[in-house]
């Protein structure tokens, strides 16, 4: 069984401070007062535009451009890129913080890690009885992004 999510998890105030472009998009609550903004092949031609530029190694949808917009939407609030590509247990994760402009982790891709770095930057609570920051905050409970945009509550 895979998983593969691409897009931005933050605090679920965060996602209303983004910006134009990546405001209107579709958002998804998670626990702890976390929210995920799925970014893929669906809507990254509306936040990005059609030259979305080169891939950042080891990234399926990280580029130049991205990492530019999501630089400047740091500025008002901090948030994490995360991607993940496991089929069977095997595959890669990366990610990236953003915070007041600037990158402050990543972008990184490794086997395992990288975004339980991440989210706990963004100050992801991990309770006794939680495996990591990742379940902590229930992006282990759906595997594609279809699935976030399947469901019928946003944040």
């Amino acid at each position: 069984m895979g998983h593969h999510i691409t897009g931005l998890a933050a605090s679920r105030e965060t996602f209303a401070m983004l910006g134009s472009l990546l405001s209107r998009q579709p958002h998804f609550a998670l626990r702890e007062n976390f929210g995920f903004l799925p970014l893929d092949d669906e809507n990254l031609d509306d936040v990005v535009g059609l030259d979305t530029g080169n891939t950042l190694g080891g990234f399926k949808y990280l580029t130049q451009n991205l990492v530019d917009l999501l630089r400047e939407a740091s500025r008002s609030a901090a948030f994490a890129y995360i991607e993940t590509n496991y089929f069977g247990g095997v595959g890669v994760q990366g990610a990236a913080v953003f915070r007041e402009g600037e990158i402050v982790y990543g972008p990184v891709c490794a086997e395992r890690g990288t975004i339980n770095g991440a989210l706990v930057l963004l100050g992801v609570p991990v309770q006794p009885g939680t495996s990591d920051a990742f379940a902590a905050i229930g992006l282990d409970r759906l595997r594609y992004n279809d699935d976030y945009r399947e469901e019928t509550s946003s944040a």
